[in-house]
């Protein structure tokens, strides 16, 4: 075998070691955010500050509230869904986008609640996952 053969050899075999030594792995940090939103025959405000409140709602009525979602040092892919009673009737403006070390992005918040819902308090919860590439060696 040639030297420059060898070399090629030796450098492939240095080059595949290096991608089973270094390895990209994937993490998530998720945030959770109570909602509360009662359903009844008046319109009224909860301005507190602990979650996120729709107040009191009429059926076939539409809450909104804003969200600032911010990032850590590190670029991230947010994505955002409900859970719970409300989950049917949230819709969010923004949805899978980048951010970039320490930006925010300011999202809306949007409860659409159905014309035939029931007088009562409805809970569920907004999830803000954060994933972000991680190299390790």
């Amino acid at each position: 075998m040639d030297k420059k053969r060898f070399l090629i050899i030796i450098l492939l075999i240095i080059v595949l070691s290096s991608v089973f030594i270094i390895y990209n792995t994937v993490s998530y940090d998720t945030k959770k955010l109570d909602m509360h939103l009662m359903v009844g025959n008046y319109t009224g405000f909860n301005v507190d500050t602990d979650a996120i409140y729709f107040g009191t709602i009429m059926p076939f009525g539409i809450g909104t509230r804003i969200i600032n979602v911010a990032n850590s040092n590190q670029t991230s892919i947010v994505d955002i869904k409900a859970y719970g009673e409300l989950k049917g009737w949230i819709y969010v403006s923004e949805n899978n986008f980048i951010l970039k070390p320490n930006e925010e992005k300011t999202v809306k918040v949007m409860v659409y609640v159905p014309e035939n819902a029931k007088y009562k308090d409805y809970e569920g919860a907004l999830k803000i996952r954060f994933k972000k590439q991680i190299w390790k060696i």
